[in-house]
């Protein structure tokens, strides 16, 4: 892939071209309204072998395996058979204090009301290994709420600032 060298390597430029990037890929203009979800994960596990760590990795494949449950609760066999799925744009972060958390905008079903979509997201997350019960489910954010996923700050502990979008990113364009 030819990459413009403003982008490459350590120009001190690249973090700001990415997150304009950024920004216009997470454009949610399109969306007819954008739930803004925080969810947080456990620090480590229990085995028999001693505790299990949390990193970046791990929380990643968390978080897709969440969007997979959710995808199938929310749209049954058409995710399965036809690929319907949620609209949703995530990134991860690292307190202060080292403790994961994901930050993600999702646009609600149509069949579902706010109270619903969210005891929804509610089981699915702690069905997963690293979801802890600590989070926050908001209805109608706003443009504001991208900007504040993208922000630097909370950042420090992933290798690069463009490391926070999550692979589990879709956000077609309505119609398309």
């Amino acid at each position: 892939m030819n990459v413009p060298s403003a982008v490459s390597g350590d120009n001190p430029y690249r973090r700001a071209i990415l997150q304009a990037a950024a920004l216009s890929w997470c454009e949610t203009g399109h969306w007819r309204s954008v739930t803004d979800v925080t969810l947080s994960l456990k620090p480590c596990l229990w085995s028999k072998r001693g505790a299990v760590v949390v990193d970046q990795t791990r929380a990643e494949k968390n978080f897709a395996f969440f969007m997979r449950l959710l995808n199938r609760r929310v749209y049954g066999k058409a995710y399965a058979r036809h690929g319907k799925q949620l609209r949703v744009i995530a990134v991860i972060e690292k307190s202060e204090f080292g403790r994961y958390h994901i930050h993600a905008a999702l646009e609600p079903p149509v069949h579902l009301d706010h109270e619903q979509f969210e005891a929804t997201i509610r089981e699915c997350w702690l069905k997963t290994d690293w979801g802890y019960d600590e989070g926050l489910v908001r209805p109608n954010a706003d443009a504001g709420w991208i900007g504040y996923m993208l922000k630097q700050r909370q950042k420090q502990g992933l290798e690069q600032w463009s490391d926070c979008l999550l692979g589990t990113f879709y956000n077609p364009i309505a119609g398309a």
